[in-house]
């Protein structure tokens, strides 16, 4: 896939932005940083563009299994149980 573009956000108005190129599997980022953003107390939202809308499917999820940390599906139901926001 080409094209994709994940913003992650919190609330002190600071983002990160990542366009990988394709095959590279660092889309689960937003997701993980998400995540550490909630235990740290913070409110994070979660941005994806293009075809990184791709990833709230649950077979694309299922199939993308980071190294070192859980598998995406695992992370985006993290997430989801946490309330935040993602915006497609």
């Amino acid at each position: 896939m080409m094209g994709w573009d994940v913003l992650a956000s919190g609330p002190t108005g600071r983002s990160a932005r990542w366009t990988p190129s394709p095959g590279r599997e660092s889309v689960h980022i937003p997701f993980n940083f998400a995540i550490g953003a909630i235990e740290a107390g913070h409110q994070p939202q979660i941005f994806l563009a293009g075809e990184a809308a791709y990833l709230m499917k649950d077979d694309v999820a299922a199939a993308i299994m980071p190294v070192a940390m859980p598998p995406l599906k695992e992370m985006l139901q993290a997430v989801v149980a946490q309330r935040v926001p993602i915006f497609v």
